[in-house]
């Protein structure tokens, strides 16, 4: 399976940033809200006759998957009746992922056309040859297009600002992703649903073969939920900046990481202060996997000053020993001296030589 037209947008709530240096997980638990499922209309001239049908737990499952390479933890929500009515939904979400120790939620839409058109696509006139060599030779040449509009658009908001809110709302989205698939091919193995169809194409080129077999719309439906699912993972892995460094916040974490000395293990690092409106951050806390919350206190700030403009950064270094027995994880939530005290919170993993860096 491939995707031959595939585009990509991303909205953003932010301003462009710099690409990050990743070299392990973004430093987040995210969760997962219940993805939404809505239809979208077709052209209603077309010849399509294969119906699809996408169901919510099913997609949540593959996004869930699908991120679970870029962020250090990602768990889902549980699904919730429709009865309960969207804000209630999401208090119930945002309790939910509080209580799981997310950092992030993922509130995401996938829509699509409940019915695709197929046709013969380049790949098979270019390869038919291969015919001519026996029909086993063509089963692997993805030679039939699918032509159906699939969209997934995600929200990623911070669940500190959202707790506060007691909804997803502007001021708690960090990050808007759009992705869109229009076209996806299949070959003959992945169409063909019985012995029959095997038989035939010794004698007829596979490309003819089991168009519209029974195996095809759950095909398209688990490779179309895939290819989104990919593409929003990589979007928001490539716009690290924008997740670390929220609108709402004028702090960002840098060079965090757990380090080995001679006599103690610790995770180091620092927070960086944009100074401007915020001119000092307050607590830093911390926990391990589930455990209560502690205070460390910051080391020595240290103070930069950016030649021709005004304000500055300000560095609040940080160093919280684990010891040889510590859990895996380990979240830290950051305040700034705002009129709302605002927090964040980011996890880490407690391995050595394992670093985020901005």
């Amino acid at each position: 399976m491939r995707v031959p037209a595939f585009r990509s947008a991303w909205l953003l709530a932010l301003g462009a940033c710099a690409t990050p240096t990743v070299d392990a997980e973004l430093p987040f638990h995210v969760a997962v809200a219940p993805v939404a499922i809505a239809q979208i209309d077709g052209d209603a001239n077309s010849m399509a006759r294969i119906a699809l049908t996408f169901e919510s737990a099913a997609v949540s499952e593959q996004i869930v998957e699908a991120l679970d390479g870029s962020f250090l933890r990602v768990s889902a929500l549980s699904p919730l009746p429709d009865s309960k009515g969207v804000d209630a939904s999401q208090r119930a979400w945002i309790e939910e992922a509080r209580r799981s120790g997310a950092d992030l939620i993922l509130d995401a839409t996938l829509s699509y056309e409940p019915v695709a058109r197929t046709g013969l696509n380049d790949w098979f006139w270019s390869n038919l040859a291969l015919f001519a060599f026996g029909g086993p030779f063509s089963w692997f040449v993805e030679d039939r297009s699918y032509y159906f509009q699939s969209r997934l658009q995600g929200e990623v908001h911070d669940l500190t600002v959202a707790s506060r809110e007691g909804a997803f709302s502007a001021a708690s989205r960090v990050v808007r992703i759009d992705e869109q698939i229009d076209e996806l091919t299949l070959n003959f193995l992945d169409r063909a649903d019985w012995i029959g169809p095997f038989a035939l194409s010794i004698v007829v080129p596979a490309g003819f073969i089991s168009s519209e077999s029974a195996d095809v719309p759950g095909e398209l439906r688990h490779w179309a939920t895939k290819e989104l699912g990919d593409a929003l993972s990589r979007a928001l892995r490539d716009r690290g900046s924008d997740l670390t460094r929220g609108s709402f916040v004028k702090f960002y974490p840098q060079g965090v990481e757990v380090r080995q000395d001679a006599d103690e293990r610790a995770l180091v690092g620092e927070f960086v202060l944009e100074i401007g409106d915020v001119s000092e951050l307050g607590e830093l806390r911390y926990r391990i996997d589930d455990g209560s919350y502690a205070i460390v206190e910051w080391g020595e700030p240290v103070d930069e000053q950016r030649q021709g403009r005004a304000g500055g950064r300000r560095r609040y270094p940080f160093r919280i020993p684990v010891g040889e027995s510590a859990g895996e994880f380990v979240q830290l939530e950051v305040e700034q001296l705002d009129s709302d005290l605002t927090k964040r919170t980011f996890t880490y993993p407690l391995r050595s030589g394992t670093e985020w860096r901005q």
